[in-house]
């Protein structure tokens, strides 16, 4: 089990320009693909003097690949917080998440589950594991409070309206404090690695009618490429996911070790849909496909299932070795 944390110790040089007047930082000059319809602009993070440190519910690691993972159903916490422009400090309340607002919210269900099983084990061994066959540290932020307070993978400015995210205000901090970080680190990826710069968001799961354990599901929007609109650029049938050699490929290989019935999903560029996992709010935020302006990373949501996500040395293995070895900032280099 990993050391769990009680603040942002890692990156603290990060966290003064937290909760400045601009969440996302300006556009950096590389070259960007055609701007996609977008779908709601969020405010600028407000300032606030409530003493309740929204950092101190972040795992935040600044590495120097230009490579992100992201976790956002991984922690377990109730944090504090306050009302907006109080400075009162009182628990969060959790969410209520009624079955209409699953056809409703835009971002994705509101699910105000606990964490993902098995997650957090697995994806700090994924960092790892990614840092050993890069050759240096990916970044990495998680937050430590859990889905039944805050969702970070659902937009607080839902283009619906509806509180999809969260429910108590005293929670907008925190949603905030999480996206301005990541919303960091991928302007310094991207000035790093240009269009090869990459978030990757890992979740697990139990069960999916059309991704049945044990699987791994790839998801980067709908058409499948829509989160990686510069690979997808560069080349419509995404070899690098698809190909011999590829992502997919290269994860059926490795994960044989844990279950040699195990699948990976969607089988083709072509065969993404509504009855797979297919991205979330973070992947289609960073790509820019909703949420605020800013410089455009490519994104991708894995979802691991039960089955393979309990094998937590086997699986973060087989995961980041797939992943160096194809998708990766300098994969071909690697080769």
């Amino acid at each position: 089990m990993m050391p769990r944390p009680v603040c942002v110790c890692c990156c603290a040089t990060l966290l003064p320009s937290l909760l400045q007047l601009a969440c996302v930082p300006e556009p950096l000059p590389v070259p960007q693909p055609a701007a996609p319809e977008r779908l709601v602009d969020a405010p600028a993070l407000v300032p606030s003097t409530c003493p309740a440190d929204p950092s101190q519910w972040l795992w935040v690691e600044r590495g120097t690949a230009p490579l992100i993972v992201t976790a956002t159903h991984s922690g377990s916490d109730r944090p504090m917080g306050c009302d907006p422009g109080s400075d009162v400090v009182r628990e969060v309340g959790e969410r209520a998440c009624p079955d209409e607002l699953d056809a409703l919210c835009v971002s994705g269900p509101c699910v105000a589950g606990g964490p993902d099983a098995y997650s957090r084990d697995l994806v700090f061994a994924f960092v790892a594991e990614l840092a050993r066959c890069l050759g240096e540290r990916p970044s990495f932020v998680l937050t430590e409070v859990r889905r039944s307070v805050i969702d970070p993978n659902r937009d607080a400015y839902d283009a619906s309206g509806e509180a999809c995210a969260f429910d108590d205000p005293a929670a907008l901090a925190h949603w905030q404090a999480f996206h301005g970080v990541v919303e960091e680190l991928a302007a310094e990826a991207i000035a790093q690695g240009g269009a090869r710069a990459l978030v990757l968001d890992l979740h697990t799961y139990r069960s999916r009618a059309g991704a049945p354990p044990p699987a791994v599901v790839l998801g980067a929007g709908l058409p499948f490429g829509a989160t990686l609109p510069h690979r997808a650029a560069a080349d419509a049938t995404l070899d690098e996911v698809f190909g011999d050699d590829g992502l997919r490929a290269r994860l059926l290989e490795s994960l044989t070790s844990i279950d040699p019935a195990v699948a990976v999903f969607p089988v083709a560029v072509d065969a993404a849909s509504e009855a797979l996992f297919n991205g979330r709010y973070l992947v289609h935020r960073y790509a820019r496909l909703t949420g605020p302006e800013g410089p455009v990373i490519d994104a991708l949501q894995l979802e691991v299932s039960l089955g393979v996500c309990e094998h937590t040395d086997e699986a973060s293995r087989a995961l980041a070795e797939a992943v160096c070895a194809s998708i990766a900032p300098g994969a071909a280099a690697r080769e």
